[in-house]
């Protein structure tokens, strides 16, 4: 590692160890440049210091207070901080914000993060479609053009730029593309992104007490990712093995029967549960041993936005060891595994409302609760499915619920 370098007399920034010239202002490390660009990093300093100490972050401010054009990096961050401002409202979830932030990195490295916005015509964008990663599903790359054209759309609505960007062909790929995209994946996984039950039992067998209450949810009631990390220990009836939530992605209401077994694991993951790093993250029912949620996003410690899945990353790690995995195999194959064997109930009504998915039909509207004139039904109903994925997952191997 380099020796850090001397610094004048009366300087403000000191060296850190990550070769950057900093400061600590409000009880937050901001870095202004590189060690041996030392005027440069000065005049950085002097120009956002007073930004900083009025508490605004000066790389979120709206590009009009800054000369020049607009860049594509600009334009990303005022972008995420309205939607980082959605989450904080509950209009979005995290996983949401996670998928902005990803399209942002992409845009970011594939358009040049210093390239102005208004430079962008239809040959640029046909070079920001090549450089999608090649393993993109044609689904996937469809999601990052419109989340894409989303950011552009923004900065066009709150009038960031002169002129609308042009896109060009920069369009998403037709139903049949995608079709045809996902069944060769689906020939690639062997057919399915479900689990076996014997896969099922084997990974459960070996995960740590966290990711198995959270892969049993999945089982057991059809939660995926954001469901796990934003359940609350007040959803939960610990006497009557009722959990009532509704879907983050979706505000649907759910109530869901769990397992003996589900139950059993969610208490063995709290008994071990570590303190919070924040407080209003207490009431989680999971929590990452340093004490954050399992699904997080925030300031990395050098000011960049970041966010993380650590429900997804250890389940892809143990199906790796465990030599389960396969190309489109993750956590949200518990929700698929759910989805596909209550699906044998023939009570898709049911199965539906305990997925929370969103309905708009018409039957959907007239429904009055799932026990139709005897509202006690719609709980037997509920139970007969849960109950019908337990036997599946088990092979009767257990005893009544």
């Amino acid at each position: 590692m380099k020796d850090k370098p001397s610094l004048p007399t009366g300087y403000p920034l000191y060296a850190h160890s990550s070769g950057q010239l900093a400061k600590k202002i409000r009880g937050k490390v901001w870095y202004f440049g590189k060690w041996d660009e030392k005027d440069a990093a000065l005049a950085k300093y002097l120009d956002e210091k007073d930004e900083i100490l009025a508490g605004r972050d000066p790389r979120k401010l709206s590009p009009r207070k800054k000369s020049g054009s607009l860049t594509v990096a600009e334009l990303c961050n005022v972008f995420l901080t309205y939607k980082k401002q959605q989450v904080d409202n509950g209009e979005i979830v995290y996983a949401s914000f996670g998928r902005y932030l990803d399209t942002c990195r992409t845009l970011c490295k594939a358009a040049g993060r210093n390239t102005a916005v208004e430079s962008l015509g239809p040959q640029e964008f046909v070079q920001i479609r090549a450089g999608f990663p090649a393993n993109w599903a044609v689904a996937t790359a469809n999601s990052a053009i419109i989340m894409t054209r989303t950011v552009f759309r923004y900065a066009e609505e709150n009038m960031l730029i002169e002129k609308p960007v042009r896109f060009g062909s920069f369009k998403v790929a037709r139903a049949k593309a995608v079709r045809k995209s996902r069944e060769a994946r689906s020939a690639a996984a062997g057919g399915r992104f479900d689990l076996s039950a014997f896969d099922a039992r084997s990974l459960l067998a070996e995960a740590n007490p966290t990711l198995r209450a959270c892969m049993l949810l999945g089982l057991n009631c059809g939660f995926g990712n954001t469901d796990c990390a934003m359940l609350p220990k007040s959803a939960i009836n610990f006497e009557t093995r009722w959990v009532v939530f509704p879907r983050p992605k979706t505000g649907v209401n759910r109530r869901v029967r769990l397992w003996p077994e589900t139950l059993e694991a969610i208490q063995l993951s709290l008994s071990s549960r570590p303190e919070p790093v924040k407080p209003e993250d207490d009431g989680l029912v999971f929590l990452s041993r340093a004490g954050k949620p399992l699904v997080f996003f925030g300031d990395s410690e050098h000011g960049t936005m970041t966010h993380w899945n650590l429900i997804a990353t250890n389940f892809t790690y143990l199906t790796r060891t465990m030599g389960v995995y396969k190309p489109g195999i993750g956590f949200y194959s518990c929700r698929r595994t759910f989805e596909t064997v209550a699906g044998e109930t023939c009570d898709q009504v049911v199965v539906d409302a305990i997925m929370g998915h969103l309905n708009n039909s018409m039957a959907e509207i007239y429904r009055q609760g799932l026990g139709g004139r005897d509202s006690s039904r719609g709980d037997e109903r509920i139970e007969k499915v849960v109950n019908h994925v337990r036997e599946w997952l088990w092979h009767g191997a257990l005893g009544s619920t």
